[in-house]
């Protein structure tokens, strides 16, 4: 099986500017790459919840999601492959040092919430990940917490709380670090997913330290052009920024997808009559030698095949329906024609 492709979130698929923009370079990666035959899984540190709040989930048909930095495994229909939640001591010892220092610890329990008040860190935090700031709540001591952040300055390392027993803090692009449980990891969790893809190996992206463990168990590991230092000296390619196609370039790099550029109408002429379905439709450009024709003629034997009326093969169906989307805008009469056509 092709290897499965992981791709961290904030840096990587989705920007970290105010505007949060996912460009359409990485859609149409994400889309060339399913086309190819290749498993798309999301690896974050986010939690399940503020990830649904991006919307990403709909940019692609992703074959499984990794969230918590590895403590929460579901596959592409979100139903839940592990879970992995923090002893109750650790939280309680991870607070209590943040405590000691004056800052602030978000807990994911059953809802989000913070430990302190939101200081200068936090709202930094919230304006990189646009993610809502949960109320300032005592941890009980007893409830289960799937993840926790720790906010501080940017830049820092977080020397207090590396020898903390049961966690591991990687620290962010921003004014935070993740903590995971100990041994749990966006690689453990990839290949907990993979036991259910039936894939043992994956190529990842990602930007930050959160990443490092991920890219340390690739089979190929890249990060961004915008990424942190540490992160880059541990991938095997660094590809261009988010900004600047990086998942995209990086993906015709290794010759995952080919690159796409926009048909010429001479091209679109050939590859239309060259379809499987042509030779079954009216062929109304055989003598007219308009494009229109031709494109009509395609939307027309696909419409009645779809329907039942007509037998074509499904594969030879998807890859007309697939020509009639990309050569719509070379029409003059239907660039505007819905193309409801979808085949199983």
């Amino acid at each position: 099986m092709k290897p499965m492709m992981c791709f961290d979130v904030d840096g990587t698929i989705r920007g970290t500017t105010d505007e949060h923009i996912v460009y359409d370079s990485t859609i149409l990666a994400l889309k060339k790459l399913k086309e190819a035959g290749y498993p798309i899984v999301v690896s974050t540190g986010r939690g399940r919840d503020s990830f649904l709040r991006t919307g990403i989930q709909d940019i692609a048909d992703w074959d499984g999601f990794v969230f918590n930095n590895g403590q929460l495994i579901t596959d592409g229909k979100g139903n839940v492959i592990n879970a992995h939640h923090f002893k109750n001591e650790d939280v309680i010892r991870t607070i209590a040092k943040a405590d000691e220092l004056n800052l602030a610890v978000t807990l994911k329990k059953e809802h989000r919430i913070i430990t302190k008040e939101p200081d200068e860190y936090v709202l930094e935090t919230q304006r990189y990940f646009g993610n809502q700031i949960g109320p300032v709540e005592k941890y009980n001591g007893t409830d289960l917490v799937d993840m926790m952040i720790i906010y501080g300055p940017k830049g820092w390392d977080y020397k207090p709380f590396l020898d903390l027993e049961g966690i591991s803090v990687l620290p962010g692009l921003s004014c935070f670090a993740d903590v995971a449980i100990a041994g749990v990891s966006k690689a453990t969790g990839i290949m907990e997913l993979g036991k259910v893809l039936g894939s043992d190996h994956y190529v990842c992206f990602g930007d930050s330290q959160n990443d490092i463990e991920m890219m340390k168990h690739a089979s190929t590991s890249i990060c961004m052009g915008n990424g942190d230092a540490m992160t880059k000296a541990e991938a095997d390619y660094v590809t261009a920024d988010i900004d600047d196609d990086g998942i995209y370039k990086a993906c015709i790099h290794f010759g995952y997808i080919k690159e796409w550029r926009k048909m010429t109408l001479k091209e679109a002429y050939e590859t239309g009559r060259d379809l499987d379905v042509y030779v079954d439709s009216e062929m109304a450009d055989q003598d007219s030698h308009s494009f229109d024709d031709l494109w009509q003629s395609i939307y027309d034997i696909v419409q009645v095949s779809v329907g039942g009326i007509v037998e074509e093969d499904p594969e030879e169906l998807k890859k007309a329906i697939a020509w009639l989307k990309e050569t719509q805008d070379k029409t003059e009469a239907y660039k505007t024609l819905d193309i409801p056509f979808e085949v199983k």
